[in-house]
């Protein structure tokens, strides 16, 4: 097996792992005996499994900022240039193309797992994230500049929780709706989430109005 063969495999095994299990309850020993290899080669190809998660969250965290910034920079090319709508599409777009290959699903779950973790590590990989999440902030700011920056910061925090539990396709939605909904059905998700976060950000934006024209 080639080096990029293994160096591929190892984080494929450990990104399930860890998200099944998180950073804690994930040994060394678990994830060379699930791919089947003697557990020195974590040491040569990542030096350690902090080194190890680190790269499991910089693979996928690095595609999906090029895809984001590309269709960002689509969205400014655009007649008008962006739209609400166009800036939520675009950000959620990448996330979800990538949940549709089988071979990444459980990176979602990943992610969404790190969210909810207090753990230093969890933190500081979801800060791989933050310098395109923040264009993107600024990007919803300068189409709604009455929108005061917490609003607009809160409502993006919203729209990563609402599109990682979305993504994690634990069963939630089919148990809630007793089955006749199908949260697997990613086009449906996706069509939906973008119609719900434009919504909210719409309507704090309308808050925002109506706040500052009471104070006149």
């Amino acid at each position: 097996m080639s080096t990029k063969a293994t160096r591929t495999k190892i984080m494929d095994v450990a990104e399930l792992l860890f998200s099944e299990h998180g950073y804690d309850g994930v040994s060394i020993s678990d994830i060379t005996m699930a791919a089947s290899l003697q557990k020195s080669i974590i040491s040569y190809h990542f030096g350690s499994k902090q080194g190890l998660w680190e790269a499991v969250f910089a693979r996928r965290a690095d595609a999906l900022a090029t895809e984001r910034l590309l269709l960002l920079d689509h969205c400014h090319r655009q007649p008008g240039g962006p739209t609400v709508e166009s800036l939520i599409e675009a950000f959620i777009r990448p996330m979800f193309d990538l949940n549709r290959n089988n071979e990444s699903r459980s990176y979602a779950r990943l992610v969404a797992q790190s969210a909810n973790a207090a753990h230093p590590l969890a933190v500081a990989a979801l800060e791989m994230f933050n310098p395109v999440a923040k264009r993107f902030i600024a990007a919803f700011q300068a189409i709604m500049p009455t929108v005061s920056e917490e609003r607009v910061v809160l409502a993006f925090s919203f729209m990563l929780g609402t599109m990682m539990l979305s993504l994690a396709q634990t069963g939630r939605v089919e148990g809630l709706s007793d089955g006749r909904v199908n949260g697997n059905d990613l086009d449906l998700v996706s069509r939906h989430l973008l119609s719900f976060v434009a919504a909210g950000m719409r309507a704090l934006a309308a808050e925002e109005v109506v706040s500052a024209g009471a104070g006149d």
